[in-house]
């Protein structure tokens, strides 16, 4: 082993020791925290264990995290996902502007990861209102956000205003 190998292993060795990883309240989630930041990545366990990469995008403080960082989380976090329970579903949003390094970070992972899905905005506003729309049905009350949501109009001014509001 060369001095230079030597100094490299300790440095990555003191990188590891700074770093926390561990699932969230129930098993959503997972926290990753350096000694000076933090982030919550979007993490489900139901039918399958899902990394959703377009939360790997800004720190707690609100700085946005560089290309590097970005590259650390995510192999951290796969690496932790398969030690801890099994290898991950990576779902890449296909709006997300860092689509192409999540492709490549997962082609460089592939025998870590169990494999790849897409989602869009879109598809997940589709999601949500069909999970509202299935609550008003069953008779229940429906409010977020403190808006009542009583019947499909309802749902759809609230679905829009969402929208809106997340474009911004």
């Amino acid at each position: 082993m060369s001095i230079f190998n030597f100094f490299q292993r300790k440095k990555n060795n003191a990188l590891e020791n700074t770093t926390s990883i561990e699932f969230g309240f129930r098993g959503e989630g997972i926290n990753y925290r350096l000694p000076n930041k933090s982030i919550e990545l979007w993490f489900t366990w139901v039918n399958g264990m899902r990394v959703y990469t377009e939360t790997i995008f800004k720190w707690k403080d609100g700085s946005i995290l560089t290309i590097e960082e970005k590259k650390q989380v995510f192999n951290d976090v796969v690496r932790f996902v398969e030690k801890n329970k099994e290898k991950p579903i990576i779902v890449i949003n296909n709006d997300d502007s860092s689509r192409i390094l999540w492709e490549e970070l997962c082609a460089e992972n592939q025998t870590s990861i169990n494999r790849i899905e897409y989602t869009s905005r879109e598809s997940q506003f589709q999601i949500e209102r069909k999970m509202y729309h299935d609550l008003m049905k069953a008779g229940k009350k429906v409010v977020v956000d403190g808006f009542e949501i009583s019947n499909e109009n309802d749902l759809d001014k609230f679905m829009e205003n969402r929208k809106k509001n997340q474009a911004a």
